[in-house]
């Protein structure tokens, strides 16, 4: 009888400490998902650009959907360093979130140049194929840089197409570039692209470019229509010419040690947010590109609409065919042709 109320006592203790220890982990799960997280995210583009836009929103819409939660900290305009040194930030775990280009990882993984090749891209569809779960040319990307550099890539935006500017000089065919001074990014391929064209190419720090051209230290410059509005270089630029020679995309990337620092939940709102400013990101880019071509003409600039488009491709064409300097983007090249026609 004794052993009987023995063993009814301990199946009452232990259900009572099983209840326990179910409401302590409930508890316990309740707080860490009320836990405060802050976070930061570096770019080197100014408030106004479409990029800053669309990050600003993104921030805002998270913290709304966290209930205040999650704060994300935006340090743009250079402020904490130019691209590489965000990059590094960024592989150090220095910075959470940074927003940019992949080229600068190239030192690492050499295939990355291939964001930087001339008329990759044919459209937003075609960006949307090879960047969707089912693009090898994203797969391959997402699962190196993750691989070696410890960095997660959320999602792809719209930097724009990058066209050329100048101050004296109307360029209609490369030929009218022949020797001019024109500020390109340092990346290698970009370099060696644009000196195909004739060029003299010329890297200079974006948040440098502005003075550069005003001070005629470049002729011109070339990036996208937004980022030429935004930044006001057209204060220091006669002619646009709408050469169209790339279609350049910006990436959302997370320090993965950061990622797996937050909860499930937490993840799910940050993803899901920055994928949805992706046409944030895109409406500002239309809405800036009408209002700087109309401002621009109104003010007495030229817009030059039809360069001859196919001899600045033909130009490049040869670094990447056998026994060109960048052969070796091939199979990335195949990997792309294969995701537009999936």
């Amino acid at each position: 009888m004794k052993k009987k109320k023995f063993v009814v006592l301990f199946l009452l203790v232990l259900l009572i400490s099983i209840s326990f220890l179910g409401v302590f982990t409930q508890t316990v799960v309740k707080a860490s998902e009320k836990k405060e997280v802050v976070l930061n995210v570096g770019t080197i583009y100014p408030p106004g650009q479409p990029a800053s836009v669309a990050i600003d929103w993104a921030i805002a819409k998270i913290k709304e959907l966290s209930d205040g939660r999650i704060i994300i900290n935006h340090y743009h305009s250079a402020t904490l360093g130019d691209n590489p040194e965000l990059a590094e930030q960024l592989v150090t775990g220095a910075l959470d979130i940074n927003v940019q280009s992949l080229l600068y990882f190239e030192g690492d993984i050499p295939e990355v140049a291939m964001e930087g090749a001339f008329y990759d891209y044919l459209d937003w569809g075609h960006v949307e194929k090879a960047w969707s779960p089912e693009g090898e040319y994203g797969s391959f990307f997402r699962e190196r840089l993750l691989d070696v550099a410890g960095v997660r890539i959320l999602v792809p935006w719209n930097y724009g197409v990058r066209v050329i500017t100048t101050k004296t000089i109307p360029v209609y065919h490369p030929r009218d570039l022949k020797g001019v001074k024109l500020r390109v990014p340092g990346s290698p391929i970009w370099l060696d692209q644009a000196a195909a064209w004739g060029v003299h190419p010329t890297p200079v720090a974006f948040g440098e470019i502005y003075l550069a051209l005003k001070q005629g230290v470049v002729e011109g410059q070339e990036n996208p229509i937004s980022v030429i509005y935004a930044n006001k270089f057209l204060e220091v630029q006669n002619y646009i010419s709408l050469t169209n020679h790339k279609y350049n995309l910006i990436y959302v990337l997370f320090n993965d040690a950061s990622w797996q620092a937050l909860s499930e939940t937490d993840r799910e709102i940050i993803e899901s947010v920055f994928m949805e400013a992706t046409e944030i990101n895109q409406a500002e880019i239309d809405r800036q590109n009408n209002i700087c071509i109309e401002e621009f003409k109104a003010a007495g600039g030229t817009v030059i609409e039809n360069p001859d488009r196919e001899a600045f491709r033909e130009l490049v064409l040869d670094l990447f065919e056998e026994g060109g300097k960048y052969n070796y983007l091939k199979p990335m090249r195949d990997l792309l042709e294969k995701d537009y026609n999936r």
